[in-house]
């Protein structure tokens, strides 16, 4: 069974990122356009190790998705996954039939973004390993 993240997930790293970044700015008297250059930065001056380095650079990747998810985003990622993989069908639906019905869901908030991902790679214990896993979820026309 997969651990569902908390509803507040995305404020609570959309908070982390800006107070640590703030404070380590305010810290070295220097601007960082984000936690991945301001870890590359410290880690190269040696004041933090290549753990904390990544750990930083790691925040900054997810709230910058988070800053930007969009349905058009999410299945363009889909597109891209699924064309690099080869992957033309999933759960025995087309791979453009599930882009035009996710655009037609018009999901936007934070919360429907793991339905998004269940909808792509389907609940039953991570990405299906052939086509013919089905979703954890049914798209109604």
């Amino acid at each position: 069974m997969a651990v569902r993240a908390s509803p507040d997930a995305p404020e609570i790293l959309l908070s982390l990122d800006s107070e640590v970044l703030r404070r380590v700015c305010a810290h070295v008297g220097l601007h960082f356009s984000g936690l991945g250059a301001a870890g590359r930065a410290l880690h190269r001056s040696g004041r933090i190790n290549n753990r904390l380095q990544k750990k930083m650079l790691q925040l900054d990747i997810a709230t910058a998705y988070i800053r930007h998810a969009s349905v058009l985003l999410a299945c363009a990622f889909i597109e891209e996954a699924f064309a690099a993989l080869d992957l033309r069908q999933v759960g025995g639906v087309d791979l453009d039939e599930w882009t035009e019905r996710l655009g037609q869901l018009g999901l936007s908030k934070p919360e429907e973004a793991e339905l998004l991902f269940d909808l792509a790679v389907g609940a039953q214990g991570g990405w299906p390993h052939d086509a013919t896993v089905e979703p954890s979820v049914t798209l109604k026309d």
